[in-house]
């Protein structure tokens, strides 16, 4: 008996170090095949190929993902004007929501899909470093584009609003800039400037001392559309005042009816908007729309949250 469990233990050392060593021998051979100066690597392991393929994907996007929270992406050498602005701590997290989305790795390679005597599958993923930048590169030249063009529109804009939304376009871009230009520093180690502080800047200086007046011209209770809309601008930077040279007059007109099924109310509705600055109109626009209830208030009630959206959405940003 001793000597069977001895002979077993001697077999199973045997199978161990076979194993290990093949595992060694593996890694050796993707090491030298694949020298991580230039390439990053990964093996999936599935219950299907297509299983095994994108938990290789996934592990070299975890890459890109860890990679990126140990870099100091927001210790930046520009200092903006204003430190108590939004933007001193949205940036981060606007910054954080995008690059969890990374999904481009048109550069990455499966290879050597193989399946054992248990029926898993495994691969290789390789991702060529020097490829993947050059898409990287390509998407970057387009997005360098839009913050241009916004940044140009920006500058020829007619009103404080306009120039906020041309702004604003253009932070997106540069917050995607900011995410392609980090992914290129992870590949490469070179690190780029990019323009988010530059924008975010001016957007500050644009805002910085403004002024805005409400007027709201509607039959219901204008308080709560009042309240959304001077939040909205009020953190954004601005400051409300009746004597302000730029005014924000909202009209707003509803039509009460039952719905076919007289179920429910309806209350169909026409918004407008116009901004006056300096005795000229720089922003003019129209939104219908229908709110629904079970009463007429609540129908009322629900148009005005639906306009209230409408508005944020064309003036507040």
């Amino acid at each position: 008996m001793v000597k069977k469990s001895y002979l077993v233990g001697i077999i199973f050392l045997l199978i161990l170090t076979v194993s290990c060593s093949s595992i060694l021998n593996l890694t050796n051979d993707v090491n030298f095949r694949y020298p991580k100066s230039k390439y990053i690597t990964a093996v999936g392991i599935g219950s299907t190929q297509e299983k095994a393929k994108n938990n290789a994907l996934a592990q070299i996007s975890e890459f890109f993902d860890v990679s990126v929270k140990s870099v100091s992406l927001f210790k930046d050498s520009e200092t903006r004007e204003n430190q108590e602005s939004i933007y001193s701590s949205s940036s981060a997290q606007d910054f954080t929501n995008s690059y969890s989305s990374f999904n481009n790795l048109s550069a990455v390679k499966i290879e050597n899909m193989k399946q054992d005597e248990e029926g898993t599958f495994t691969c290789l993923a390789v991702l060529n470093k020097a490829d993947q930048i050059h898409i990287f590169n390509t998407e970057l030249l387009e997005i360098e584009n839009q913050i241009s063009m916004n940044l140009k529109q920006a500058s020829s804009s007619l009103g404080i609003f306009q120039e906020l939304n041309h702004l604003e376009k253009a932070r997106t871009a540069a917050l995607l800039e900011r995410q392609l230009k980090t992914y290129i520093f992870i590949l490469n180690g070179k690190k780029q400037k990019d323009s988010l502080v530059m924008i975010e800047t001016k957007i500050m200086k644009a805002i910085k001392n403004q002024t805005v007046n409400i007027k709201i011209n509607m039959e219901a209770n204008s308080s709560t559309l009042y309240n959304n809309l001077s939040t909205h601008l009020i953190e954004k930077g601005f400051t409300i005042d009746e004597n302000s040279p730029i005014t924000i007059t909202i009209d707003l007109t509803y039509d009460l009816s039952k719905d076919p099924t007289n179920q429910f109310y309806l209350a169909t509705y026409q918004s407008n908007i116009k901004v006056t600055e300096k005795d000229s109109i720089t922003f003019n626009k129209t939104n219908d729309g229908k709110g629904a209830g079970i009463t007429q208030e609540k129908a009322i009630e629900k148009a005005i949250e639906k306009a209230s959206i409408w508005i944020i959405e064309n003036i507040g940003n």
